[in-house]
């Protein structure tokens, strides 16, 4: 099985060496590896030039945004699978390719934990399983997930009119619109690097939700709105809630 592995960058040499190095510590046989950068001028397209052939495909140029960057890669990919590991973010080990390549992957979309480090060791998130309600309600990390070169291409990857949502958005088209096959797994795919896009904006990303949902799926949209004004409130949500706030904390 072959993986392609894309990393987007804009400006994060710091994070993209980061980022090159956990991906290159992967058992080289099972993957490919491309980088889409933003024309960067930070250092980072001279960080990346000089691993030289050990990157199977590099890019900088402007682009449109974080998900025009993304369907560059999969425009790009020769994988049976595709798996989003952005700058800054990383593998939780050096086996995590091989562990996967060994689950003998049939799902459209695989999903394993993330986990991100704390002062007093790592959170650990597994999958919630694939319901509509999670759909509805949750986030997947795209760090920690493997999708189908052949249906990223099928539904036309992400909508580059979102600027945070887009990901979502494609795992409830894939799943709900076109009933794509879902696998979650317990053990750690990615180490998430708190501070991206979506943590400092998580208002804009729930508006494009919530508009996406409005203007695609009319008779669920009251569903959409019931459930982030009255389940959240679940005593599993108010749970992992807590449990997430005490973790920020420590």
């Amino acid at each position: 099985m072959l993986f392609t592995v894309i990393t987007i960058n804009l400006n994060n040499a710091e994070g993209l060496k980061k980022t090159i190095e956990s991906v290159l510590a992967q058992e080289r046989s099972l993957y490919e590896y491309i980088v889409i950068d933003g024309a960067s001028t930070d250092g980072s397209v001279e960080l990346a030039k000089s691993y030289g052939d050990k990157i199977d495909c590099f890019i900088s140029e402007p682009d449109k945004g974080i998900y025009n960057a993304m369907n560059k890669g999969i425009a790009l990919a020769k994988g049976e699978y595709v798996i989003f590991m952005n700058s800054g973010d990383c593998f939780a080990s050096a086996d995590v390719l091989h562990r996967v390549a060994g689950l003998n992957l049939t799902a459209d979309i695989a999903i394993g934990a993330m986990r991100q480090k704390k002062r007093w060791g790592y959170w650990v998130e597994k999958p919630a399983k694939v319901s509509g309600y999670n759909l509805l309600y949750r986030t997947y990390c795209h760090q920690s997930t493997f999708t189908k070169t052949s249906v990223l291409r099928e539904l036309g990857g992400y909508n580059e009119n979102l600027k945070i949502a887009a990901d979502a958005c494609f795992l409830f088209e894939a799943f709900i619109r076109y009933n794509k096959m879902p696998m979650t797994f317990d053990f750690c795919v990615s180490d998430y690097a708190p501070g991206g896009i979506s943590d400092t904006n998580f208002d804009l990303g729930h508006t494009e939700r919530e508009t996406y949902f409005k203007d695609n799926f009319t008779n669920i949209y009251k569903d959409y709105v019931k459930v982030h004004k009255w389940l959240r409130f679940s005593p599993s949500n108010v749970l992992r809630v807590i449990k997430l706030r005490l973790c920020s904390l420590m």
